[in-house]
């Protein structure tokens, strides 16, 4: 299990997991001996199940487990996975900080060694935003600070599945000042959830949005208060469940889907976190529910 805090432990179904941290990943060990973690500098990495800690002793940062060339070489854990069955008919979607994209087959991860896995080539100064996964027939929305929002059908025709020393393709432009705030894949019928670093909110259905083609603009998706504003974080919108919101003073505030208004384009959203003064959003994690907890 991995929490909010990028700590990392593992239980059995028969223990009582301690209130030690908000579960935002579970996956069941079975008889896995690694899995895999992929970095902000494009590669992946094993590491051992049997240096995961139980959840009763204390969990550890996840990426105080990989080699210390590992931990020099980049600053964030983007996802960590078993590659099981399920997973193998999927793909890794692969999105850069500076906008460039590609879409990887998820064989290409087997058998990763110690020294790690290139996945996506990358300019100097770029860095890898997200790794998530997706298929055909699924949709690709990409978010922007100034709150517009790219919604891309995934298929071949416009995101190929490329092998992993592909540079990929430019998707997006991004504007003087602008950084992403969130890339999601989800069904064409599911509701995103965006949210301000002010606290205004809104869930929006991602076929509202037109079908974009490689470097368009987007539609305007959230709009804001005030110039001080901007889009924090946009996630998938699923029924039932909890987001963990994080701000710039240590704070983590827990939000229910539900309680987010489905609304169109248009509009601010409403403002359904108290904030404190100079206090502002930075991050949005979905929570799993851990009611059957899965190991690790």
């Amino acid at each position: 299990m991995l929490d909010a805090e990028d700590k990392i432990s593992w239980t059995t179904p028969e223990e009582r997991v301690p209130d030690r941290g908000l579960i935002i990943y579970q996956q069941a060990i079975e008889k896995q001996e690694n899995f895999l973690v992929i970095l902000d500098n494009a590669k992946a990495y094993p590491i051992a199940t049997r240096e995961v800690p139980p959840q009763a002793n204390q969990p550890v940062l996840i990426s105080s487990l990989l080699t210390k060339t590992a931990q020099k070489e980049s600053e964030a854990v983007l996802n960590q996975f078993f590659l099981t069955e399920p997973q193998k008919n999927q793909e890794l979607l692969l999105l850069s900080q500076q906008g460039r994209i590609k879409r990887l087959p998820i064989d290409e991860l087997e058998g990763v060694g110690s020294r790690g896995l290139s996945l996506m080539k990358l300019k100097e100064d770029d860095r890898l935003y997200a790794a998530i996964f997706t298929h055909e027939g699924l949709d690709l929305a990409i978010a922007t600070s100034s709150g517009r929002v790219l919604r891309y059908p995934v298929r071949e025709e416009l995101l190929p599945i490329m092998g992993k020393s592909a540079q990929g393709l430019a998707i997006l432009r991004l504007r003087y000042g602008e950084h992403l705030a969130g890339c999601v894949s989800l069904p064409h019928r599911e509701n995103l959830l965006l949210i301000s670093g002010l606290g205004y909110a809104k869930r929006l259905a991602i076929e509202n949005l037109r079908l974009s083609q490689l470097g368009d603009l987007g539609s305007p998706a959230l709009q804001f208060v005030n110039k001080q504003d901007s889009l924090a974080a946009m996630v998938a919108a699923r029924p039932g469940s909890i987001v963990l919101l994080s701000t710039n003073q240590n704070r983590k505030l827990p939000l229910e889907v539900e309680t987010v208004m489905v609304t169109g384009k248009d509009g601010t959203g409403s403002q359904l976190v108290k904030l404190n003064p100079t206090e502002k959003i930075i991050k949005a994690q979905l929570l799993q529910d851990t009611s059957n907890r899965g190991f690790c």
